[in-house]
């Protein structure tokens, strides 16, 4: 009997403490959504094709856009992707297909370590290589510190991704 009793009092404890946490985090959200929704509904009539197009405007004038932020993000992108994408990606198929020799055990350890540096430290080295080098920031500076900071990420996942198609470690006999 007292085991029913105990067991019912910790229902009771956890139903309240339940509704504590849902009420919290209904009451956190509140503020959220309401932010959320004054900034659709007074930016959606500001969204148009002359903002994604135009160039920003200087500060007092009306209009403008984010032409430059749009352009520069994707040269950005781009530049990251190509540095970073085909060198992870043969990394990777390398790593998957030549699992125990010392040069993959290398590669991979390199992998390790290039994903432990911080990315202020990155930062910090292709300023000092690139933009100091080229007296001006470029979306090039930009794009190698991205690209950088993605290729061990890249090497180790497309290795993953390697490992899990059946039969990829391909064996001289197959080709």
């Amino acid at each position: 009997m007292s085991i029913d009793l105990h067991q019912r009092s910790r229902n009771i404890k956890s139903g309240v403490a339940y509704s504590f946490c849902l009420l919290s985090a209904v009451l956190a959200l509140i503020p959220l959504i309401l932010i959320l929704a004054y900034v659709i509904i007074q930016g959606a009539a500001a969204l148009n094709l002359d903002f994604l197009t135009q160039l920003p405007k200087p500060v007092g004038e009306t209009g403008g856009g984010m032409g430059n932020a749009i352009l520069g993000s994707l040269m950005l992108m781009s530049i990251a992707g190509v540095l970073g994408l085909p060198f992870g990606v043969l990394a990777g198929a390398y790593l998957a297909e030549f699992r125990s020799t010392r040069l993959s055990w290398a590669v991979r350890l390199l992998a390790d370590i290039l994903s432990g540096v911080p990315s202020i430290i990155v930062g910090f080295l292709v300023y000092t290589i690139l933009v100091l080098t080229m007296k001006r920031f470029s979306s090039r500076a930009g794009g190698v510190a991205l690209g950088r900071l993605m290729l061990p990420y890249v090497a180790r996942q497309s290795s993953r991704i390697c490992a899990l198609v059946p039969g990829f470690p391909l064996v001289a006999a197959d080709l």
